[in-house]
């Protein structure tokens, strides 16, 4: 009976409120660019879309190492008793300052390196850097916003940001005939703006201030740099998944491999939404250091895991009904790769839960030394794989690659956190 309350109360509380509202801002902001794909495409070549791929992704890759990670940081020490956390959040950005600085300038040595490889014009890449920073600066409002539980606002900012980037894009590249440039111009003055906005907010609210403070510093360079490699590794074996698939087999598995990653990946924001919840109630709650609460807290895991296995069942008959509804017939046969696709995600979704304690101690370089080998794994788990089960191999070694990682970080955050895993074990013998 106790326990049932204690769901009863999360179900009719903060944290089913919060999911659903994380939820449906995510929903809306994957729509939105779909949407808007067929005014893109009427106006861009494929040649245009290239170069934007690139845009995008070198920004992506660059990012954890102009920011450090620090911005995780941020909704570590907001539970810190009698933390100023404005002082703190202006203490990192003096970090992100620093970086920003030297990026640009390994960026203006190596511009026309990496241009030749890019296809990016050399003028283009200084900017980069900056755009990690106005990046950084959304993240921080956001982030803000989550351990504030305020959903609303995080969902609104979120949405408002995706419509004015592709509004932006639409007007230069409809209106006024710019190709690519357009949509590179959007992206960085749609930053600008709600950047601007996030640190007018924060400083009104006293949540940006100015003040050096070399402990604060430290704290969160050190929480932060540890989660950077980790990044890193997965974001290698993602790469070389594909290149494994395109090269050991062919680019047309490679297209149906994507169409079938693009559906699977609706559980992924699913769980990524549930964690942006549950975060800061599971903080609050360990902040406390009751063992009543751990049990309850172990127990609605479980029930979590137990819930996610049956969405993967459910997700998979659903999808392979109305897959055909949305493509082409000949991308009928990706269907084959959504059972282990949809296990790998649901993976991750576990994996969310577990590392969450590791967040909490302060020990990131575990939750990085994991994710750092799981990634390194996972490049030879997509040869092998390949080359034994043909193109199927990739959907598996993504679901093995990612369960590692969630089975790896559950034995370090129980080593590092007691926490009553065995709660139900006992509860048997009993």
């Amino acid at each position: 009976m106790e326990i049932k309350g204690f769901i009863k109360k999360i179900a009719s509380g903060q944290i089913i409120k919060s999911f659903s509202i994380y939820t449906l801002a995510n929903v809306i902001n994957k729509c939105i660019p779909f949407f808007m794909l067929p005014i893109m495409t009427a106006y861009l070549t494929p040649a245009d879309y290239g170069v934007i791929s690139m845009i995008t992704t070198i920004a992506s890759f660059m990012l954890p190492f102009v920011t450090l990670r620090v911005e995780d940081a941020i909704v570590r020490r907001y539970y810190y008793k009698n933390e100023n956390i404005g002082v703190y959040i202006g203490n990192c950005f003096f970090i992100v300052a620093t970086m920003w600085l030297i990026i640009t300038g390994l960026m203006l040595l190596s511009g026309s390196f990496i241009s030749r490889y890019s296809q990016v014009p050399e003028c283009v890449i200084w900017i980069f850097p900056f755009y990690c920073v106005l990046q950084f600066l959304k993240s921080v409002i956001q982030y803000y916003w989550q351990v504030g539980k305020q959903p609303t606002k995080y969902g609104a900012f979120s949405i408002t940001a995706t419509t004015l980037e592709l509004s932006i894009a639409i007007v230069l590249i409809v209106c006024f005939k710019f190709n690519w440039i357009g949509r590179a111009i959007s992206l960085i003055s749609a930053s600008f703006v709600m950047a601007s906005f996030a640190v007018i907010y924060l400083v009104k609210h006293n949540r940006f201030i100015v003040k050096f403070d070399k402990e604060k510093i430290t704290h969160a360079f050190k929480y932060g740099i540890w989660l950077v490699p980790g990044g890193i590794g997965l974001s290698i074996a993602t790469l070389t998944n594909r290149f494994f698939l395109t090269n050991m087999i062919s680019i047309d598995e490679t297209g149906l491999y994507g169409v079938a990653a693009s559906f699977a990946g609706v559980l992924s924001f699913i769980t990524s939404s549930f964690n942006l919840a549950w975060v800061p109630f599971l903080f609050e709650k360990l902040s406390h250091g009751k063992e009543s609460d751990k049990r309850k807290i172990v127990k609605i895991t479980y029930l979590y895991y137990l819930i996610i296995a049956a969405v993967v069942v459910l997700m998979y008959l659903v999808i392979k009904l109305f897959l055909p509804f949305f493509v082409d017939e000949k991308f009928y046969d990706a269907t084959k790769y959504l059972p282990w696709l949809l296990v790998g995600h649901a993976c991750t979704g576990c994996y969310y839960m577990v590392t969450n304690y590791i967040m909490y101690v302060e020990k990131t370089r575990y939750t990085s030394f994991v994710a750092l080998t799981a990634g390194l794994l996972g490049i030879g788990l997509n040869y092998l794989l390949i080359k034994s089960y043909g193109a199927i191999g990739a959907s598996i070694a993504f679901a093995a690659t990612n369960a590692l990682m969630f089975i790896g970080t559950w034995c370090i955050s129980a080593h590092l956190y007691k926490m009553p895993w065995t709660l139900i074990v006992k509860q048997k013998k009993n």
